[in-house]
């Protein structure tokens, strides 16, 4: 049975699976942890939206918001790696777009790495679009930045 919540950024679960995130970034991008890292924390009022599958976190995603340019930026999104390739990171995405639309965000921004081809593939296939990389991402060349129409 597949279960969609909304919480925040102190969840337990979600903190559980972004400590395996990290580490899987950590191989696929050795030695460049610092340059990414100080851009992932997350305040604790963060939305965030988790999926269950048999009573067990398995994905997750968050959205920070930005007020001033009607934009939300898509972060932490994750699948456990056994539960790939079934839909589970475009059940996430698909969950905080829908919130933002909510809230009367009009965009979605991300940034991903040149490293994660599923990822890029997933987004591309949501309608996500290549943009210039923007802050603080600009002068990473391993970031990939993204961008969609919401509403």
């Amino acid at each position: 049975m597949i279960k969609k919540i909304r919480t925040t950024a102190d969840n337990n679960d979600f903190n559980e699976l972004i400590k395996r995130l990290n580490a899987e970034l950590r191989e696929r991008y050795v030695d460049q942890e610092t340059k990414f890292a100080p851009h992932n924390i997350l305040s604790t009022d963060v939305k965030t939206v988790l999926i269950y599958y048999n009573n067990l976190a398995i994905a997750c995603g968050s959205f920070r918001e930005d007020k001033q340019i009607d934009t939300v930026e898509i972060k932490r999104m994750y699948v456990e790696k056994e539960y790939r390739s079934n839909g589970f990171g475009k059940i996430v995405l698909i969950e905080l777009e829908r919130w933002a639309a909510e809230l009367k965000y009009k965009y979605a921004i991300l940034e991903t790495g040149n490293n994660q081809l599923e990822a890029i593939k997933l987004y591309q296939n949501m309608g996500y679009q290549k943009i210039p990389n923007f802050p603080p991402y600009e002068n990473i060349p391993e970031s990939i930045c993204m961008k969609k129409l919401l509403i």
